[in-house]
């Protein structure tokens, strides 16, 4: 994993005005939402949730999508949230209780996250609740592992941090409600939920408040910050940067002790991308605890990804592990059905997929077209090496070209379809040389990717319709690839190097002899690549990139030369 030290650039109107924003846009988005002004999301449906439990949560704002994300039947039904990574008022709290109990004949269960601010403003809340008439109960929801050496210390007398796991107990309390248990019972169960979770963090970069120009601690290139909570603060110790499968192994052994997981217990994971973080890397640190805990003998039962309680822009990812050793009826309500949009457990996280992939045919399965003399097979054979070797030399070259206007790998993706070359060289069948560019084909779709895969493979296709009649071949892989790519000359390309250069060839071919035609081709490619220095890209990911960026030739089109040029070297040794 990987991200800067924050990031001061962000999409808002003001820092006064950016908690007032999202709750518009969240308004907007969900109509079937209640929202205030004040912070405070509802959503009940009046007869239908009389005779049951409602559920309220709250905290700060920032932790987007915590808070309207998890409303709706089957999770919480109420929350508020106060400014920017602090507490609601107590007044607030209140009337999301009120509100909710007016819906819920069988009282509210208030989950706080276990910040102070967070306790202090519902306990209020709770206790004005109370001499009210309403009925209602609360867990105070902490399940950080960072600062515990074993499961029966206490680190402090606040306890422990509401992290990302407090969403297991949202998802169950939920469904309980929405099966109609009593709030004693939900109650219990959360307790339960709650003995069972532990969570720990890391942050790859830290947060910056809307407005600020510094993030909120500083964090060194060679490190990782190792057990953080919520609120941008740092975190308990500092880890060297490491494979994301070392990291995971860390984080793994904390968690584990903490709950004295061991071979043949089960458990549900949530990684929690904090918010700056790629779905790549969320998804490699649910790969990774996947892997390790089934290698260690723990049956992994349900597994749940996403952005779902975030730090503002922090970079990094929580890791939640909740033991449901003998506790199916958990899995159940894990399952259940919510309206909650931002809950990541779908059908597809726990049903088997009753289909398999198989494997698609994509050569022939027998060798095919003409036979070659044997010494004309071992000049296609040098031909393709020599191809090889050429394209692997000029690699750092084509990357340096590609890298004003594209990705900077041209001279990679051409490395690998070398690679890819070389290795099954012994094995093509140069003989049936309509086989051998099919492979060759299948070579350059698997190895290269991309467009540059596409469009190589399309043009070993398309030659090796005609094989071994070299000028009708070339002229079938330009038409190929027109047929779906509408690059041609004047579009900065490998067109602009390849078509004049075929033009020539085949004007050549039939007065000329072939080297001097094979000559005159290999110049026009050369001249059609020094036209694109100065051109405007009109195909390919280059079109998209400021002209200004356009300092030097087409690395596509260099790369045409890189290999006409080696092929006609390697046939004039002959």
């Amino acid at each position: 994993m990987s991200g800067n030290n924050g990031s001061t650039k962000k999409l808002i109107n003001s820092s006064q005005t950016c908690v007032q924003d999202t709750l518009y846009g969240i308004q907007a988005a969900y109509p079937g939402i209640c929202v205030s002004k004040a912070g405070i999301f509802l959503r009940c449906q009046l007869d239908k949730d009389k005779k049951s439990v409602g559920v309220v949560t709250g905290g700060g704002s920032g932790h987007e999508p915590f808070g309207a994300g998890y409303i709706g039947r089957g999770m919480v039904h109420g929350t508020v949230l106060g400014n920017i990574f602090t507490s609601p008022p107590a007044k607030n709290c209140l009337t999301i209780v009120q509100n909710v109990a007016q819906h819920f004949q069988g009282g509210v269960l208030v989950l706080i996250p276990n910040y102070t601010g967070d306790v202090l403003s519902f306990s209020q809340a709770i206790e004005t609740a109370r001499d009210l008439g309403i009925n209602v109960e609360y867990i105070a929801v902490g399940e950080d592992c960072a600062l515990l050496d074993n499961v029966d210390e206490t680190i402090s007398t606040v306890g422990r941090r509401g992290l990302v796991g407090q969403l297991f107990i949202f998802k169950i309390a939920g469904a309980m409600s929405n099966n109609g248990a009593s709030l004693s019972s939900m109650l219990d169960t959360c307790k339960n939920v709650l003995a069972n979770m532990a969570t720990l963090g890391v942050c790859t970069s830290p947060c910056t408040l809307p407005g600020a120009t510094q993030p909120l601690f500083k964090l060194d290139p060679n490190h990782y910050e190792l057990g953080l909570g919520n609120h941008g603060e740092a975190g308990v110790a500092k880890i060297n940067i490491c494979s994301a499968d070392e990291l995971v192994k860390a984080m793994l052994e904390k968690i584990i002790k903490t709950l004295s997981v061991k071979s043949g217990d089960e458990v549900c994971i949530i990684v929690n991308n904090l918010g700056a973080s790629s779905q790549m890397e969320s998804f490699i640190v649910a790969g990774e605890c996947s892997k390790q805990l089934k290698n260690a003998g723990i049956a992994v039962a349900r597994l749940y990804v996403g952005t779902l309680v975030t730090s503002l822009d922090m970079g990094g990812v929580q890791i939640s592990l909740l033991k449901t050793t003998g506790q199916p009826n958990w899995l159940k309500l894990l399952d259940a059905e919510t309206e909650a949009f931002a809950w990541p457990g779908r059908v597809t996280s726990y049903e088997k997929c009753p289909v398999k992939i198989t494997e698609t045919v994509t050569l022939l399965k027998k060798l095919t077209g003409p036979e070659l003399p044997p010494h004309e097979a071992d000049v296609l054979k040098n031909c393709l090496q020599a191809i090889a070797y050429s394209l692997k030399s000029s690699e750092t070259k084509l990357n340096l070209l590609d890298s004003g206007c594209g990705d900077g790998d041209c001279g990679t993706t051409l490395r690998n379809l070398a690679d890819g070359i070389l290795k099954s060289l012994n094995s093509l069948p140069v003989n049936k040389p309509q086989s051998c560019f099919l492979e060759l084909a299948q070579i350059a779709s698997e190895t290269m990717g991309g467009t540059s895969g596409g469009i190589y493979s399309l043009m070993l296709r398309g030659a090796s319709r005609n094989v071994p009649d070299w000028t009708a071949a070339w002229k079938e892989a330009l038409e190929t690839v027109k047929k779906y790519s509408p690059a041609r000359e004047g579009c900065r390309t490998m067109m602009d190097a390849l078509i004049p250069a075929y033009n020539t060839y085949e004007k050549q071919i039939h007065s000329e002899s072939w080297q001097t035609a094979l000559a005159s081709a290999v110049k026009k490619a050369e001249e059609g690549c020094e036209s694109t220095r100065n051109m405007e890209a009109k195909c390919g990911r280059a079109s998209y990139v400021n002209k200004t960026y356009l300092k030097d030739v087409d690395a596509g089109a260099f790369g045409v030369t890189i290999w006409l040029q080696a092929l006609f070297k390697e046939l004039c040794q002959k």
